[in-house]
């Protein structure tokens, strides 16, 4: 059975000036992947390479989504870190998401063994006495896409990126 998704670009738009504070840059960057997503391509081809997308394999639907994580990531404002990422990338990411705190525990010998959503449920304890949350702007790939929020705009983003319909965002212990 097939399942429609609607979208809603004016939702995907404010998402991006929440996440991105009031950038209008991301918000012409999101428009240029929906309203003309060749000339997005082409012009953010180095950054779609390490993603595997092409001019030849690109799909419309998913690129909205793509240049709001991208956008995010060349603005500072979210770190990308893959599934098997060691203590030292970890803190790395997380130094730029949050960097007024010390995050080089996640690479000490006791974290050795955890798994990166252990050292993210931990992350969140850590930011959370400070009004911060650790969401995961989903992609559905093997990473984790992180940002850390004021606690109030995580709810916030996560009901905009409902209603927009490309993607998901979530705490990151559920990630």
């Amino acid at each position: 059975m097939f399942r429609f998704w609607r979208r809603d670009n004016d939702a995907l738009a404010a998402l991006a000036r929440l996440l991105s504070g009031d950038d209008a840059s991301l918000v012409d960057e999101i428009a240029l992947a929906i309203e003309r997503p060749r000339d997005y391509v082409d012009r953010f081809a180095e950054a779609l390479k390490r993603r595997g997308i092409t001019r030849r394999n690109f799909e419309p639907r998913e690129l909205p989504w793509i240049a709001l994580v991208d956008g995010l990531i060349a603005r500072k404002r979210l770190q990308e870190i893959d599934w098997r990422a060691h203590g030292d990338e970890l803190a790395d990411a997380l130094g730029v998401i949050a960097h007024d705190q010390d995050w080089r525990w996640v690479a000490a010998d006791e974290w050795r063994d955890k798994t990166a959503g252990d050292r993210l449920a931990e992350v969140e304890k850590r930011l959370t006495p400070n009004g911060l949350a650790l969401v995961s702007v989903d992609i559905g790939g093997d990473c984790y896409p992180l940002m850390a929020l004021p606690a109030g705009q995580a709810d916030e983003a996560a009901a905009l990126a409902r209603r927009a319909g490309y993607g998901r965002i979530i705490p990151a212990r559920d990630a």
